[in-house]
């Protein structure tokens, strides 16, 4: 795909690094991000359901570099902040920071907000505009007073600091007033900024392709079947496209991280 100029990411919980980091690097991606909840192991395996799997991760969390000496993929580590760990945030810097240095980037990523009736109008989007009868929407919910005014400073506080540490990064707004919009008024999307959605694709496991990560109920086609060029231009996407183009993101895409350019560290 580097070939052709396209940019490749890869996500994972890093349950499997281990089993699978030679096949990362014969893949030739750009970016590995791993989702890690938090610097406590318990937390993190709690998090998971999956005791053992902070320690795993870490053990194998730059095997697709460093075992051959490559300066690519590039690798993350992923924090996604919610109400109870705002106060986490430093730490879990400070520790990825200090036990891996070779990281290229510690990304805290705002959730998924969304409300019900947000996630009504996502859903009548999908089966009226294009007959999906959707299912990702279910459930992520975030009551709209579960971020107080006083988080949300916190939050504002904390993100000024580690936008100040060397690799430190932010998928969300930085500034206070960006930051209770996006908590008090999440149906509205920030000004200007339209979807990634508009130039990019995901890959699932089984080949199909999606409009979202996040959200994968549109599928454009399969890589099993067609080529991406192909998929790319189908009907389904550029339909899709089209819908964003005129009305924008609807119910829960309001509250797409993707809406939001990345904030990184003022260090580098």
């Amino acid at each position: 795909m580097r070939k052709r100029g396209v940019w490749t990411g890869f996500s994972t919980n890093g349950l499997l690094l281990g089993k699978y980091h030679e096949r990362i690097l014969d893949a030739d991606i750009d970016m590995l991000s791993v989702s890690i909840d938090s610097h406590y192991p318990e937390v993190h395996d709690n998090i998971r359901g999956l005791p053992g799997l902070y320690e795993k991760t870490c053990a194998h969390l730059l095997d697709s570099r460093t075992r051959k000496g490559l300066s690519r993929p590039s690798v993350k580590v992923h924090f996604t902040i919610l109400p109870g760990n705002i106060d986490e945030m430093r730490g879990y810097y400070e520790t990825f920071a200090s036990r891996f240095p070779e990281l290229d980037m510690i990304k805290f990523h705002f959730p998924r907000f969304a409300t019900p009736a947000m996630a009504e109008e996502y859903a009548r989007v999908l089966r009226t505009e294009f007959g999906v009868e959707p299912t990702s929407h279910l459930g992520n919910f975030l009551n709209i007073d579960s971020f107080s005014d006083e988080d949300c400073a916190r939050l504002h506080r904390n993100l000024q600091y580690l936008l100040e540490q060397p690799k430190a990064s932010v998928t969300g707004p930085a500034d206070l007033e960006g930051i209770l919009h996006y908590f008090k008024s999440p149906d509205l999307p920030p000004k200007g900024d339209r979807c990634a959605c508009f130039k990019s694709m995901t890959v699932q496991p089984d080949g199909s392709v999606v409009n979202c990560a996040d959200y994968p109920d549109l599928v454009y086609g399969n890589i099993q079947s067609q080529s991406l060029l192909e998929i790319w231009e189908g009907e389904i996407a550029s339909r899709w496209r089209a819908y964003l183009e005129r009305h924008g993101n609807p119910g829960v895409l309001a509250r797409c991280s993707r809406l939001y350019p990345g904030i990184n560290s003022k260090a580098e």
